[in-house]
Parts: structure tokens; C-alpha cells; sequence
């Protein structure tokens, strides 16, 4: 099987540097510009299956690239939840909550905001590779979140991997493999 993951387009949040987790932000026109780019990629390959988490973002992005194909929704595809932080700009987080609000996003654990924690996140994307690893396809696309795919990569890699020094592009493709009940990185955010 191969498994494309793509992130979505730049969102108002990405642009304006404000948490989005789990809230309804959708897609900037330069959003829809890297949704289309992706689509250019991605309209020369066979599907068997197409999903998307179920956050507008990531769906705005799927029907950009791939408007022949909707998508089923999967909540398990979900960027990570920031709780209350949700809607808000980091420097107002910063200013409100200082020290605790720096080592939270720094060790990616939002539980004291009501949020997830890395490897709470990282569990999300166990099962999502665990059915996928059910499924008879040869080759699914999902569309989701850069947090998402840094734990699709650190559960195949097996190994922690430093979110500030990968750089998930708006709108790139991240390429997996699963052969002989293995999973293998081929290509990242391409």
C-alpha cells in the first residue's frame, strides 16, 4: 500500500499565527493556491481510497485537489487539540499564560488547556495506520494536519523527532509505504 498524507492549505490561522486545534478555520486564497498545487501532484495517481479529517481546512483542501473524489471524513485525522487556546493568537496566549504557555507548546502537551498531549496525538495516528494496515487498498490519500503527520512519522520511524526542525509546507505530500506488515517512510513533504 501506498499512503499519501497532505497537509492542508494555509488557513486564516496559519497566516494571522493563531491556534486553530480543533476549531473551523477555513482556508486563505493562498490556502486554495497550495490545495491546487497538491491537486496537480496528486490528479496523476490512482486512488483506492480518499479521506480527510473532518476540520473544514483539511476538507476545503481535499475537494480543491481532488473535485471528482469527496472524501470521507475521519475525526481520527484531526490536528492536535489545543483546548481554550483554540481562536486565539500566540501572542495573547503568551501574554496571558508566560512561562507555563512556552514549555506546553514546546513539549507539544495542551492537557492543562483541555487539550491533547503528544502522545495522546500520536495514538490518533497509531489507529489510524493500524486500519489502514486492514485494508486491502493499494494506494489512499488523507489529508490532514503537520502535527498529524509528525506522529505518522515518529510511529514509523519509531523515534521522536523535533516538531520545530521539520518544515511540513502548506499543501506538500508525505509519502508512506506499508509492505510485508511494515511501514516505511518514502518521501516527505515533497
Amino acid at each position: 500500500m501506498k499512503l499519501y498524507l497532505v497537509r492542508h492549505g494555509q488557513s486564516a490561522a496559519n497566516l494571522t499565527h493563531t491556534h486553530s486545534g480543533w476549531s473551523q478555520v477555513p482556508l486563505t486564497e493562498q490556502g486554495e493556491r497550495d490545495a491546487a498545487r497538491a491537486g496537480e501532484y496528486l490528479r496523476t495517481l490512482h486512488f483506492d481510497r480518499v479521506y480527510s479529517s473532518d476540520l473544514l481546512r483539511a476538507v476545503q483542501t481535499a475537494r480543491i485537489a481532488l473535485p471528482k473524489r469527496e472524501p470521507v471524513q475521519l475525526p481520527v485525522l484531526r490536528e492536535r487539540n489545543v483546548g481554550i487556546l483554540a481562536g486565539r493568537l500566540f501572542t495573547d496566549c503568551m501574554e496571558e499564560y508566560g512561562e507555563p504557555y512556552l514549555q506546553a507548546r514546546a513539549s507539544l502537551d495542551f492537557t492543562a488547556y483541555g487539550g491533547e498531549n503528544h502522545e495522546m496525538h500520536k495514538a490518533r495516528a497509531l489507529e489510524f495506520l493500524k486500519m489502514l494496515e486492514a485494508d486491502p487498498a493499494e494506494s489512499v490519500v488523507a489529508f490532514t494536519h503537520a502535527h498529524f503527520i509528525l506522529c505518522c512519522m515518529e510511529t514509523v520511524l519509531k523515534t521522536d523527532i523535533s516538531h520545530h526542525l521539520l518544515n511540513c509546507a502548506n499543501g506538500s505530500v508525505t509519502i508512506f509505504s506499508f509492505n510485508n506488515n511494515c511501514w516505511r517512510l518514502d518521501s516527505y513533504a515533497r
